[in-house]
């Protein structure tokens, strides 16, 4: 099967995780994969090598950032959203359209890339919207203060065009049942052309079997993971740090992982609260920690950062909406609370916990992944079509 996959960045652990699992278990089914990119400076081709690994072809496209914010502050006016504006690139226009080779799927990741599938035979072409960004914005306008209201407020009407838009004109993909009936309600339609492949994992790669655990009352490092530039773990940064926080003992130490922290994030910094930023390897990285903690506020989809903590072996603190998209039963094995009071007495909860009671919960965590969320297996949907 020859597949040409098109996404605004490299596949990697951070930002582009999905596109990395989705791209590891088309190559595992013996698929040719010719991955289209863009880029904004050498800094984005720390994936390259890796990336090359895992396709036949990769094809680049300069994007920088520069000409990025020139696109959206001549098309801010016009009816198209800023994110598609962002990856608007001539050249890469240009290229499809003189394109003569055929390819037997065209998978295309996020809706803002949508713009590229015109130039193939529609019935070949798969949007994979990962989550509804009508829902993402209407959480985050109110949320959001200032600038970041005003800018959100327009993406949510403008993204409710350009979402219906593309839902019905091609075969989409999204990641959970949950953000699908979301659309249904609002679409008032069976989106039959909409496939569910949940965010997933390699659980091959991400499943810790030697995990250490510390002895009870001695489990005080918590972590919490994430692209640091993006505004619902902005928002999670500061409801752990104004929050919850304040509600611990001293002995508890918070660590942010991920890269793109700005200076305002830095200057939080305290002796219990630290910015780890980017690391090389976050599956290494997490079991560093003895707990993970997700309360997130706003945002869609299910989150990644839930799966590889699930999978790595960390009990998970979370509100509801941080686990939103998983399969009910998750909630068997995560620490659930909805206010800062809550989510404070579950993070002392698992330190108090013993340690016999403690794995047993982590080994059944990491059974439940294993089951309903391993990537070999949810991609069958789309390989068999």
């Amino acid at each position: 099967m020859e597949i040409l996959y098109i996404a605004p960045s490299l596949p990697n652990d951070f930002s582009r995780v999905r596109s990395k699992n989705i791209i590891r278990a088309l190559k595992n089914k013996g698929c040719n994969i010719t991955l289209i990119s863009l880029y904004s400076s050498k800094k984005d081709l720390v994936y390259l090598d890796e990336t090359k690994k895992m396709v036949d072809e990769v094809i680049l496209f300069k994007q920088p950032k520069v000409i990025s914010l020139l696109n959206c502050f001549i098309g801010i006016l016009l009816p198209y959203t800023l994110r598609t504006l962002y990856v608007y690139n001539r050249k890469l226009h240009k290229f499809l359209k003189k394109s003569k080779k055929d390819y037997d799927l065209i998978y295309i990741k996020r809706l803002r890339m949508a713009q590229y599938g015109k130039y193939f035979d529609i019935s070949k072409v798969y949007i994979d919207i990962t989550d509804s960004l009508t829902k993402y914005y209407d959480r985050i306008r109110k949320q959001s203060k200032g600038f970041k209201k005003i800018i959100s407020e327009e993406e949510y009407i403008k993204h409710k065009i350009y979402e219906t838009l593309i839902i019905k004109k091609y075969n989409t993909v999204i990641c959970s049942e949950e953000d699908k009936k979301y659309l249904m309600e609002k679409l008032n339609t069976d989106l039959n052309n909409m496939l569910v492949i949940n965010n997933s994992i390699e659980t091959e790669r991400w499943v810790n079997k030697n995990i250490l655990f510390k002895e009870k009352n001695k489990r005080t490092k918590i972590v919490f993971s994430g692209m640091m530039d993006y505004e619902p773990n902005i928002l999670a940064v500061h409801y752990i740090i104004d929050k919850i926080m304040p509600l611990l003992d001293d002995n508890y130490n918070i660590y942010f992982v991920g890269k793109n922290c700005s200076e305002e994030l830095k200057k939080l910094e305290s002796s219990n609260i630290h910015f780890v930023g980017y690391v090389d390897n976050m599956k290494e990285e997490l079991q560093k920690y003895d707990m993970y903690i997700c309360p997130i506020i706003a945002g869609s989809g299910v989150k990644n950062k839930i799966l590889q903590a699930a999978s790595v072996g960390l009990p998970i603190v979370s509100n509801n909406l941080g686990i939103e998209g998983i399969e009910n039963d998750i909630k068997k094995y995560v620490f659930l609370g909805n206010t800062p009071k809550e989510l404070a007495k579950q993070i002392e909860q698992i330190n108090a916990l013993d340690t016999h009671a403690l794995k047993n919960i982590i080994k059944n965590q990491q059974e439940f992944i294993i089951e309903n969320y391993d990537i070999n297996v949810a991609i069958e949907k789309l390989v068999k079509k």
